[in-house]
């Protein structure tokens, strides 16, 4: 137990003792909603990342396959290291 002089416990004004196992399970609750929040902020990046990469990757695709479907050839340049020659 805990002497605790004044404060707010979960709205609640706290005069006198207080538990040590609300007082933990409050600590343990912000934790939980510290980790929960950094959980929902990856998902939103990676939501947001996964969106960039359809946007920049969909027109690509579209341009590459009117170009093959219009019967053209060497649609998508392919990029070759030629040697050079030693003599």
């Amino acid at each position: 137990m805990r002497l605790h002089l004044g404060g707010r416990i979960r709205g609640r004004t706290v005069l006198g003792i207080v538990d040590c196992d609300e007082r933990s399970t409050a600590i343990f609750q912000a934790w939980h909603r510290v980790l929960v929040n950094l959980a929902a902020f990856v998902v939103v990046i990676l939501l947001i990342t996964a969106g960039y990469w359809l946007a920049d990757t969909m027109p690509r695709m579209r341009k590459d396959q009117d170009c093959v479907l219009s019967g053209r050839r060497n649609c998508t340049p392919v990029a070759i290291d030629i040697p050079q020659n030693r003599s």
